[in-house]
């Protein structure tokens, strides 16, 4: 997996390589949660290689009333590891899977003591703590092989992506702004469109 957001052991996005760069824009932050952009190659499912998956652990903490970090992207089979680096206040996490609208799980979040997870189910997940209700984060589990977070006003970059015929998905907090589109991506510079929602 080539991706530009957050999660452990996984090649960045940009290294050099050769290929040309791919820019675009996508939908803008939401609540300071970036709009995610992956690109998967559109091949039969039943010729379609497994997901890309990573056995290294992440760290999402809870320090000065917030979430640290406040997103992130991980790939199926890794693990959170959910901190609490206070040295004053108690927290909880919920964890909220959010195709489902269902709760992965809500525990206590004592300073010192982590609690681990480990998430297979693709999709976004939203995360909360129930005793300070402004806190929250989010993150995203997906298998695809090229990932990108946009920035707060939906430019994104992608490296390292060969010529072929992709489904790029567009994943945000808010569910209207999510999108899926087939794309031909050439062998020179491409700017994708992807702000206005699903087309063709």
């Amino acid at each position: 997996m080539a991706v530009s957001a957050c999660g452990g052991g996984v090649e960045q996005a940009g290294e050099p390589g050769g290929r040309p760069a791919i820019t675009g824009t996508a939908p803008l932050a939401v609540r300071g949660i970036p709009s995610v952009v992956t690109l998967a190659p559109d091949v039969p499912a039943n010729a379609a290689p497994g997901p890309v998956t990573s056995a290294d652990t992440v760290v999402m903490d809870q320090f000065a009333m917030a979430f640290f970090p406040g997103f992130l992207v991980i790939q199926p089979g890794q693990t959170i590891e959910f901190r609490n680096s206070e040295t004053d206040a108690a927290h909880n996490v919920r964890v909220q899977y959010l195709p489902t609208d269902s709760m992965v799980f809500n525990v206590g979040s004592a300073q010192g003591i982590p609690y681990y997870h480990t998430f297979d189910q693709p999709g976004g997940y939203y995360v909360t703590c129930d005793i300070h209700p402004a806190m929250d984060a989010a993150f995203l589990v997906t298998g695809a092989p090229f990932v990108t977070a946009a920035d707060s006003v939906g430019a994104f970059t992608f490296a390292e992506v060969p010529p072929g015929v992709y489904v790029a998905r567009v994943w945000s907090i808010e569910p209207e702004l999510r999108s899926e589109r087939t794309v031909t991506l050439g062998s020179g510079f491409q700017h994708l469109d992807l702000a206005g929602g699903p087309t063709g």
